[in-house]
């Protein structure tokens, strides 16, 4: 069991307080992560792009809000610029795609489903803390249970949309019949 440091003390006061926390402070944002997490742990890397602008554009506000502050327009900027910077990141990563499965398919495949394993943890955890069921001292007592099941998700999920989704920039194409066009069949 690793050291309990300031980090699992601050959760476990959270666990303590959260019973008398509003329902809507915990249920809205658990069931948020658990719905954004299920989409991002099946299907995350079909979204490549759209992701990778939302991810920028976040982080782009946060690192504003840390660096600059509130000024609504700084961090305006500072959004704007981490979402370019995101779509320029995404384009030089395109570029590379063509050099194989492991960037092209295997990477944002992983790197969807870790995050959207993660998520799910967060919002389930949100959501039993709302039940006051203690989930941090549960998960801190059984690191290894949990660990065990976090990679046996990831595995999963990097499976699915392994076989499931298919590689960007890929267009699905319908297979004719070569007696079949799209007015009728021959006469």
């Amino acid at each position: 069991m690793l050291r309990e440091g300031v980090m699992i003390e601050s959760l476990k006061n959270l666990e303590q307080t959260a019973p008398g926390l509003e329902p809507v402070i915990l249920v809205g944002p658990g069931l948020t992560c658990v719905l954004l997490g299920l989409f991002l742990w099946l299907a995350g890397s079909a979204f490549r792009r759209p992701l990778a602008a939302v991810a920028g554009l976040l982080a782009g506000a946060a690192c504003g809000f840390v660096v600059i502050g509130r000024n609504t327009m700084s961090l305006t900027i500072a959004a704007a610029a981490g979402c370019l910077i995101a779509a320029i990141i995404e384009r030089a990563y395109t570029a590379l795609a063509p050099a194989g499965f492991f960037f092209s398919r295997l990477i944002p495949a992983l790197c969807s489903t870790i995050l959207g394993t993660l998520l799910i943890f967060a919002g389930m955890i949100l959501l039993l803390l709302y039940k006051g069921s203690a989930p941090i001292t549960h998960i801190n007592d059984r690191q290894s249970f949990y660990g065990t099941i976090g990679i046996a998700m990831t595995a999963f999920g990097t499976i699915t949309q392994l076989l499931l989704c298919r590689p960007v920039g890929q267009k699905a194409t319908a297979k004719k019949h070569p007696h079949h066009t799209d007015q009728g069949p021959d006469k």
